[in-house]
């Protein structure tokens, strides 16, 4: 049996990998949840986005390097990272593929109130907020993963994802 965040489908580029397994682990799985949850690929692009000072709460979290500039602090932030995406991402209730009407869409609301769309397009296929997501319908105990090619989040919270490194004052 695979362990979780090893979990591979049909793209090679999306698997849950450990910060999706730590956004599993945050979730009680006596509880029906469905979690869209972004690839490792793309956690790594949005972590990648952050100021240079913060470049290492990846690693931090990954354990994938030796530095000993890696903090607490790096690692509090990346869990504090996952842990929003997470409310973006998890609806509290089973949802699986066949659910979604061909043509139709679904709206939903996530644990902390944002609105998911789902749909199935029959170029595109099953889609989340106009990201593609893969029908693994990787079942954990009463959880319910789906991989997106993409991070739901709120364009608030995306905001404050983008380092501006341009700023300077003026002399």
């Amino acid at each position: 049996m695979k362990r979780i965040q090893e979990m591979q489908v049909k793209s090679p580029s999306l698997y849950l990998g450990r910060l999706g397994s730590m956004m599993v682990d945050m979730l009680d799985l006596d509880l029906p949840f469905t979690l869209f949850a972004p690839s490792e690929s793309y956690f790594h692009s949005l972590l990648a986005r952050q100021k240079p000072a913060s470049r290492n709460q990846e690693e931090a979290i990954l354990g994938s390097s030796v530095n000993l500039t890696q903090t607490a602090e790096d690692k509090e932030e990346v869990y504090a990272i996952v842990s929003r995406i997470l409310g973006f991402s998890a609806v509290p209730k089973l949802i699986q593929a066949q659910a979604v009407p061909l043509g139709g869409e679904m709206e939903l609301e996530s644990i902390s109130g944002y609105k998911l769309y789902l749909s199935k397009d029959a170029n595109r296929g099953f889609l989340v907020n106009n990201l593609t997501w893969e029908v693994c319908e990787f079942k954990r105990g009463q959880l319910m993963v789906h991989l997106v090619s993409g991070v739901l989040m709120d364009s608030e919270f995306e905001r404050s994802m983008i380092f501006e490194d341009n700023f300077e004052e003026d002399t």
